[in-house]
């Protein structure tokens, strides 16, 4: 899939203008040309929210002596592509505007990573319905429409597994990852207590 490198980006908010020179990665020898505008956005703030998109999501790669450069493939950003795509690019930059400033200027204090849209409203972007468990375990237990158990914990959404009498739970929103199993060690152990979950 192709990226545009782009260089020479001029941030003019006094004339609404975000501008660059731009060439497309397809194309060798690179063929750099000017754009006076990269975005039709009526506002400053949805054209700039738009070009850190562009950044963050590596449709656009500054050159590595470019300050944007170090938006580029951020290990911190990786949620930043979908929280864009559920909440909208403006939105989005202003959740992350704190740890994008801190990125650019060198502020390690501001610099976390956030959790996903997905991971903070899971009830928002996944259709669960409520479930009676017989468990001794009073938490609220619900199905998606492929009949996976999900429950919540102090607002945390997770996904149980039933596989072979063994259970197990992980995020929800996030593959499946076994390092992140040892997260909800407490919420295991009371699954496990509870025994064999009757569906």
């Amino acid at each position: 899939m192709g990226f545009y490198h782009i260089k020479n980006i001029k941030i003019d908010e006094l004339n609404n203008k975000i501008s660059g020179d731009l060439a497309d990665s397809n194309w060798h020898p690179l063929d750099y040309f000017h754009i006076n505008d990269l975005c039709d956005k009526e506002t400053f703030e949805e054209k700039y929210a738009n070009f850190i998109y562009n950044i963050v999501c590596w449709n656009y790669h500054p050159a590595p002596n470019n300050k944007y450069f170090k938006l580029a493939m951020n290990d911190l950003l990786e949620n930043y592509y979908n929280d864009a795509h559920d909440i909208g690019e403006v939105d989005t930059y202003k959740k992350y505007k704190t740890v994008i400033e801190g990125i650019l200027n060198n502020d390690h204090q501001k610099v976390i990573k956030l959790k996903s849209e997905r991971e903070l409203y899971p009830e928002l972007y996944y259709q669960l319905n409520p479930v009676e468990i017989n468990s001794k375990f009073e938490y609220d237990y619900y199905k998606n429409k492929k009949g996976e158990l999900y429950c919540y914990i102090q607002g945390k959404g997770l996904q149980i597994c039933l596989t072979n009498k063994k259970n197990y739970a992980y995020p929800i929103g996030q593959p499946i990852d076994k390092d992140k199993f040892y997260e909800y060690n407490d919420f295991l152990k009371s699954i496990d207590e509870a025994g064999e979950l009757e569906m």
